[in-house]
């Protein structure tokens, strides 16, 4: 090791969905090895990676709003780019790990160390005035939850014994129809709670929910105002900023009722990805991955790819 470079060349702080990514030309750079390698080493392992965990496809659109949040004036985006692709920190270490070599081992020893090991806050360098906007949206969201909490148990009408699923309703005084909700309404995060859809980081899963009502034809977009039978969004100002609320109204929930007693709560559209062949410490055979794969069904209106990965928690 006595001969490894003391000093890696420089990478500019990159951020993507909260999470530290390099590109190929990063890793490229780095190994000293061409691009086009790097490409090749993707396609070997593809599945092995999962798109929005391991990597990232960046569009267009989405390529200027990395160039701007990163300052990444040397990024060049011409009319013909159609898109990046990123990989975090486990995308780039199954990539890394077929360069060999005692000098690709230490710079991939040295880039986990020192570039991806930083505070996801820090990195992304979010304000301090963000977080207390954050916090109080939150502490809303959370008095507007245990408001409709006795309304939204009429529409569930299933026991608890039956579902294994669904919390039980906590006994406490709770005001009725408070301003923000209409009655029967609910939130997508409460939703996901009473579903036990949840992330792998423990959060309530509203990407998953919201989802699931788009594929059912319910109307779930934040980008404007509206009030339809399933669902409806009202836009406000809170702090000085622009918030956009979604209220799935009781014929939403019913469609998700209905989907959710189909499926056993999701648990029947339950896929596991195991791994091909031996890798590191896992054997062929091995669970990598267990994932929910969602589909379209030909629904109208869903602006996404036919079929989407979601992690959750088990529940």
């Amino acid at each position: 090791m006595n001969n490894m470079p003391t000093q890696l060349p420089t990478v500019s702080p990159q951020v993507w969905d909260n999470k530290r990514v390099v590109s190929y030309d990063d890793i490229a750079r780095l190994h000293k090895v061409s691009k086009n390698r790097v490409i090749k080493a993707f396609q070997r392992h593809s599945e092995e990676l999962l798109k929005g965990e391991d990597y990232y496809d960046l569009t267009r659109q989405e390529m200027l709003e990395f160039k701007e949040n990163n300052a990444l004036d040397n990024l060049s985006i011409s009319n013909q780019s159609t898109g990046m692709r990123v990989f975090t920190e486990s995308g780039y270490l199954v990539l890394a790990c077929t360069f060999r070599g005692a000098e690709a081992a230490y710079v991939r020893r040295q880039l986990v160390n020192s570039y991806f090991k930083v505070k996801e806050l820090r990195a992304t360098g979010v304000s301090s005035q963000l977080l207390i906007s954050l916090e109080k949206t939150i502490i809303n969201q959370n008095k507007m939850l245990a408001a409709i909490n006795e309304s939204l148990d009429r529409l569930f009408n299933k026991p608890v014994e039956e579902t294994k699923t669904i919390a039980a309703p906590q006994e406490e005084s709770i005001p009725q129809n408070p301003p923000e909700l209409q009655d029967g309404e609910a939130t997508t995060t409460f939703l996901a709670e009473r579903c036990r859809w949840y992330s792998t980081q423990g959060k309530p899963h509203t990407a998953f929910t919201e989802h699931v009502l788009r594929t059912l034809g319910v109307h779930t977009n934040k980008c404007y105002e509206y009030n339809n039978p399933y669902s409806r969004c009202v836009i406000q100002e809170v702090d000085g900023k622009i918030v956009p609320s979604l209220y799935i109204k009781p014929a939403g929930i019913q469609k998700l009722l209905d989907w959710c007693r189909k499926t056993d709560y999701a648990r029947s559209i339950r896929k596991v990805e195991r791994y091909q062949r031996d890798f590191g410490i896992h054997k062929a055979g091995d669970v990598k991955s267990v994932y929910y794969l969602l589909e379209t069904d030909g629904v109208k209106g869903v602006c996404r790819a036919d079929k989407k990965r979601y992690n959750l928690k088990d529940f």
